[in-house]
């Protein structure tokens, strides 16, 4: 009879860890869940979160926003998948976390861009998991490694310790003051010099003296796609004349599908793909491959490149090859 009451304690248990730590959500013809493998870590230790979307062939998803809901984890691992399973579209994104700091964590909801059969673009969220990081020893008191503040010690100084610093201290404002001064005036000059230059000249540019910087040699990755993200946005904002740089990745990806006969969806494709990667390590704290660090530069170029601006004389040469044989009207 133990047993048998043992064993209905396990069965209820199992039913409510699913219950808590795989979620759904349905809106139109499509489906998200949601699911961890476990409801408990402890520090260092990993757990799998998956993201699920169940739709029909023609239904298209665009994105998964998972910057802002792993935000306080550490992304040790990140990929995608898709299947066709009963007629039915299952696609999503698994990802391996981990954390090294003590307390209860919320997996916050994730954006999921799609296109619907009218052709519209929506957004769903899933819902909110709950993670808590514990400690590898249980039994111990958390308060147990706070220890108490000890007494202040009375030290005899003497006054040049205070002068020598201060004077100190002094020198190094006024070095920065006047180095402040010096970079502002080369910034002014060099912003007449900018403004002379074309959206994707000024992108290549600056794409440049990225590549020449240690940042990724100094495993400084948050920093370097920050400042990738930023050209991308800036050369978006001159280009198309839209509001990128204060924007979210999904925020550009339905401006740029305002203007599909300026950017079309592949070039649109390709932008959304580069930013979600950058947002994943800003926010994420993914760390990329070598390889990856590669191909996203190669993709910004290309970015760039294709969708460039082009010259008014260029069009005027090309209208002149489409009509040969006409003359200018004096």
């Amino acid at each position: 009879m133990i047993q048998s009451k043992a064993g209905i304690r396990y069965f209820f248990g199992f039913i409510l860890f699913l219950l808590i730590n795989s979620t759904f959500i349905f809106a139109d013809d499509i489906s998200l869940k949601t699911e961890i493998d476990k409801a408990f870590m402890t520090i260092g230790d990993k757990v799998h979160f998956k993201i699920t979307a169940s739709h029909p062939k023609n239904i298209q998803i665009l994105n998964f926003d998972m910057s802002i809901a792993l935000s306080d984890f550490e992304v040790k691992e990140i990929k995608d998948f898709s299947i066709e399973e009963k007629g039915l579209i299952q696609e999503g994104r698994e990802a391996i976390l981990t954390n090294f700091t003590l307390g209860e964590y919320v997996i916050r909801p994730v954006q999921v861009q799609y296109r619907d059969t009218k052709g519209e673009t929506k957004t769903i969220q899933s819902h909110q998991l709950y993670l808590t990081v514990q400690s590898t020893n249980q039994k111990m008191d958390p308060a147990s490694d706070i220890r108490g503040i000890k007494g202040v010690l009375n030290i005899k100084t003497s006054p040049w310790i205070w002068i020598v610093p201060t004077v100190i201290l002094m020198t190094v404002i006024l070095s920065l003051l006047i180095r402040h001064y010096l970079v502002k005036r080369s910034f002014l000059g060099a912003g007449k010099e900018e403004s002379l230059l074309s959206p994707s000249d000024e992108a290549f540019r600056a794409l440049a003296e990225l590549e020449l910087t240690d940042w990724l040699k100094r495993n400084e990755f948050k920093r370097y796609f920050f400042r990738l993200s930023e050209i991308v946005r800036k050369y978006l904002e001159r280009r198309y004349q839209m509001p990128a740089l204060e924007s979210t990745t999904s925020e550009v990806s339905r401006s740029l599908s305002r203007i599909k006969e300026q950017c079309n969806p592949e070039n649109t494709k390709s932008i959304v793909d580069l930013l979600e990667f950058c947002d994943l390590v800003k926010f994420a704290k993914y760390i990329p491959s070598p390889i990856e660090m590669v191909h996203k530069n190669k993709q910004a170029k290309a970015i760039v490149e294709k969708t460039k601006e082009i010259p008014a004389e260029n069009v005027q040469s090309e209208s002149e090859k489409q009509f040969p044989g006409e003359e200018k009207k004096l």
